[in-house]
């Protein structure tokens, strides 16, 4: 409940007068109280002075004797009073020390309700902070994993590449081998080669074919040839290439068929359609159809 600073500050004067006029009554009960244990503790002398003056009174006039009763009286009517203000500070004192109490209970089990209440809310905040925490730690972990992982598969990507590295040198190491093998084997050839080279463009093959086969059969067939031409077909199996005229258009019956072997792989492997090639051979078959059909030694 939501309360004004009017209504705080008349509550808190409620309380301060409260308060002086317990203070006040309870000064007024102590005064009585006082008086009375002052009587009580000197009644012998009070009751002998009633003594005194009643024998007094039997052997003075009757003015005087009526004055000592109305004196009596007085000092009965003021003990009945006494008595009562006493019995009724007695009941005040002891419903004032109820109060008292009861506001004493009451402000302690308030702030009791709110200590709990502070100790609830600490503890909830307590078991947030925890799943906090743990929350945290698992994302930590996470983390860790995750770099862990990474590392690893950074390891294993940097030994690929090493794998990779020693797998093109051992490759390139073997095509410079094989190519040097070519070469020399080109040279062994050409050194050992009895008959007659003719070097050739694949223009003037097919234009000798196209004047007069037999002619072209008879000329060409059985002889080595360095034959120059433009690269238009790459087997699949590796078993041949076809070789195109340098100056017309591409087609399969203006070439030459061009068998290779499989040591020629590596160099074709590095070859694309379009290139400009060399090859040294010999010419094994010449064909109206067909066209002409060459063993490649070596390429160029």
């Amino acid at each position: 409940m939501d309360f004004s600073y009017e209504q705080i500050e008349k509550e808190k004067n409620n309380k301060r007068n409260k308060s002086m006029l317990k203070r006040f009554f309870i000064g007024i009960g102590k005064g009585f109280k006082d008086f009375a244990y002052f009587l009580w503790h000197n009644r012998l002398f009070a009751i002998s002075l009633i003594l005194i003056l009643m024998a007094i009174g039997s052997s003075i006039d009757p003015i005087s004797k009526q004055k000592i009763t109305d004196l009596e009286q007085k000092i009965n009517n003021m003990n009945n009073k006494y008595n009562n203000i006493y019995n009724e500070f007695e009941i005040y004192k002891n419903k004032s020390l109820e109060d008292i109490r009861n506001e004493t209970v009451v402000s302690l089990e308030q702030k009791l309700a709110n200590k709990e209440k502070e100790i609830s809310t600490l503890q909830n905040n307590s078991k947030e902070y925890s799943n906090k925490i743990i929350e945290k730690d698992k994302l930590l972990d996470e983390k860790e994993k995750l770099i862990s992982d990474m590392r690893d598969t950074i390891t294993d990507l940097d030994a690929k590449i090493i794998n990779m590295k020693e797998t093109q040198t051992t490759q390139k190491a073997q095509i410079e081998t094989k190519a040097a093998e070519t070469v020399k084997t080109t040279e062994t050839v050409k050194n050992t080669q009895n008959e007659e080279k003719i070097v050739v463009e694949v223009d003037t093959l097919i234009d000798d074919l196209n004047k007069n086969a037999l002619n072209a059969k008879n000329y060409y067939k059985g002889k080595y040839v360095q034959l120059t031409g433009i690269l238009y077909i790459i087997d699949a199996s590796g078993k041949y290439i076809i070789l195109n005229p340098l100056n017309t258009k591409w087609s399969f019956l203006d070439g030459v068929s061009c068998r290779i072997k499989k040591e020629h792989h590596d160099n074709v492997a590095l070859m694309q359609i379009g290139d400009k090639i060399t090859v040294y051979g010999k010419i094994t078959d010449v064909g109206e159809i067909l066209g002409y059909t060459v063993e490649v030694e070596s390429f160029l």
